[in-house]
């Protein structure tokens, strides 16, 4: 049964980037590392364009998501450690489309693979980071004619991460910058976008014990094509886990 279980996560991580501390820290190096993430939620979106704008409410995103990080070499024992990571989001929500006024149900999912190496020098421990995304993005008008249409979306990104390792908290910051394709459709946008992302994010870790870790992971982003513009804080709750030999 625990090889089923353990089978089971390692092909779901085939389907997100670093996702809390516990992917990189030393004693994860030659682990792997199972994360569940709850409640996504949105606290602030902004879309500006020349069709019109977007701006949704305060926590008005929910979802669910699942994620692992795989070593795949340690190098000279807790030195350093090549490892890939991936998962899936699904999130959901009601939001407006672009120059209309009907509410949409929006429904995302969303998954990504990326490699990375790992090291640290004493409690300083970073990384950096190459992958990609597939998003899926579905709408269905709120009316009593619905009307439902569906685009997708691939990225590519670089990340890098430093953070602060302690017995008790693990803190730092995740920098990516990523170019995001969107097929037309995206919140009702009439053309393709070729979207310059960079977002910041700052995992909050609390370590119950050495394999074992709660965290809060607020994060913000900023994403551009030409005139078209979109600001957008979250915060996801996470739950991660280390397994497999130390």
């Amino acid at each position: 049964m625990k090889k089923i279980l353990l089978s089971l996560v390692t092909l779901v991580s085939l389907s997100q980037a670093i996702e809390n501390w516990n992917d990189i820290k030393p004693h994860s190096y030659g682990r792997n590392n199972l994360t569940v993430n709850v409640l996504p939620g949105t606290l602030v979106q902004d879309i500006t364009t020349p069709n019109g704008d977007i701006t949704r409410d305060f926590a008005k995103t929910f979802g669910i998501g699942i994620h692992s990080k795989a070593s795949l070499k340690e190098y000279h024992y807790k030195k350093a450690d090549f490892f890939w990571a991936g998962g899936f989001d699904f999130n959901f929500y009601k939001s407006n489309i672009i120059d209309s006024t009907t509410t949409s149900d929006i429904q995302e999912l969303k998954g990504n693979l990326e490699f990375g190496l790992a090291s640290h020098i004493g409690n300083l421990i970073y990384s950096g980071s190459l992958g990609g995304t597939y998003t899926y993005f579905g709408s269905t008008a709120d009316t009593t004619d619905t009307e439902s249409s569906s685009h997708n979306s691939y990225s590519g990104y670089g990340e890098v991460a430093l953070a602060h390792n302690t017995r008790l908290f693990t803190y730092g910051v995740i920098y990516r910058l990523e170019l995001e394709k969107h097929d037309t459709g995206y919140f009702g946008y009439p053309n393709t976008l070729n979207l310059l992302k960079n977002t910041i994010t700052v995992p909050l870790q609390k370590n119950l014990d050495r394999n074992t870790a709660i965290s809060f992971t607020p994060s913000y982003s900023f994403a551009t094509d030409g005139s078209f513009k979109q600001n957008e804080a979250k915060f996801i709750f996470q739950f991660s886990w280390l397994y497999g030999l130390k």
